[in-house]
């Protein structure tokens, strides 16, 4: 049976890294061996500031977006509540005022 391929690509410190893994059968504890020497190696890379202040602008840029989006949403959900409140309202005004029964 053949291996299959995963290319990941990273940027990390000006530096383009393509990391192909195969996937193979290995045991868990390998997995996590490998896993754990990855995560040690990319931790050792440093950025240089002009990326960091980039991908700091970037997930600015992003939680700006996200948290409008969030307002939008809140905004037109209380817009569709209160069109539910004043419907309420209008029902009961009318069955109060014997416009509309119960059936």
């Amino acid at each position: 049976m053949p291996s299959q391929e995963l290319s990941v690509v990273v940027m990390v410190a000006d530096t383009l890294i393509i990391i192909v893994v195969k996937k193979l059968s290995i045991s868990e504890q390998e997995q996590k061996k490998v896993n754990e020497g990855f995560a040690k190696y990319v931790g050792s890379l440093k950025p240089n500031e002009t990326v960091l202040n980039l991908y700091e602008q970037i997930l600015n840029d992003v939680r700006k977006e996200q948290s409008a989006n969030v307002n939008e949403t809140i905004a037109q959900l209380q817009n569709k509540m209160l069109v539910f409140q004043k419907r309420i309202q209008t029902a009961k005004d009318k069955y109060l005022d014997g416009e509309m029964s119960k059936s």
